[in-house]
Parts: structure tokens; C-alpha cells; sequence
């Protein structure tokens, strides 16, 4: 430094006191950037997990009130007696139930006259409400 001349030296000088703000600058910018972007990138995140929290309750609001409307309806009431009946005749008689593979089972004569009466019904629901199945439960015989 002490070989340069003065005007070397003080262009020097000038250059390091310019550029220096300028590269604090740049990092404090680029730090406040990044933190900003992870800030959106959290809301952002965390708006998707409500949407989809939301989504995943009204789903399940909405089969259970499937569940209730179906439960309420005269027709499934019946049937359910009625099947309850087939079950407890077939119990009784010592006669046994086998689901097998597309629609097709095992069963006595009482309950499969049972089925036949219900099924297209309880299908066409399924197939409108795009369910896998639908399983008439009761309390005593599930």
C-alpha cells in the first residue's frame, strides 16, 4: 500500500467504503427474503392443512347424516326386521350365511327371499352414493 500513489489509494478507499454498504445490504435483504418466503411457504402450508382438515369433517358430517337418513327411513326399518327375522330363523334352524365374491352368497331359503325383496333397493343406493357396500348393522346380531 505504500508503493501506490495517492490517487490508487484513494480510489481504493472509495471503492471498499461504496461496496461495503452495498454487500450488507445484499445480505440483510437476502436473509429477510428467505425469511419471508419460509413465512409464506408456512401460511401457505398450514391454510392447505385447514382446507383439508375442513374437507375430511364435512366428509364425515355428510355420512353420518347418509347414516342418519338412512336409518330413519321406513323401508331400512323394515328391513332390518325383516332380516333380523331371516337371521334368527336361520340361527335357529341351524342354517348358515356365506358371503361369496360379486354379490353372490350361501343362505337358507327365508333369508335369501329377504335379500332378494331389499337388495336392488340398498344397491342402487350404493351405486349412487358411490359406496363400496352397505352393512345393515343390528345390536344383537351385528
Amino acid at each position: 500500500m505504500k508503493n501506490m500513489a495517492l490517487k490508487s489509494k484513494l480510489l481504493f478507499f472509495f471503492l471498499v467504503v461504496g461496496i461495503l454498504p452495498f454487500g450488507i445490504i445484499g445480505l440483510t435483504s437476502l436473509h429477510k427474503a428467505s425469511s419471508a418466503l419460509s413465512r409464506q411457504s408456512y401460511n401457505q402450508l398450514e391454510s392447505i392443512r385447514n382446507i383439508k382438515k375442513s374437507q375430511i369433517e364435512s366428509y364425515f358430517r355428510e355420512r353420518i347424516g347418509d347414516v342418519r337418513v338412512l336409518a330413519n327411513n321406513p323401508f331400512v326399518q323394515q328391513a332390518m326386521k325383516d332380516f333380523d327375522s331371516a337371521s334368527k330363523d336361520t340361527k335357529r334352524r341351524g342354517g348358515k350365511l356365506t358371503g361369496l365374491s360379486n354379490e353372490k352368497f350361501e343362505a337358507p331359503g327365508a333369508y335369501r327371499k329377504v335379500h332378494d325383496k331389499y337388495f336392488s333397493v340398498f344397491k342402487y343406493y350404493v351405486e349412487q352414493y358411490n359406496y363400496y357396500d352397505l352393512f345393515l348393522m343390528g345390536p344383537d346380531y351385528g
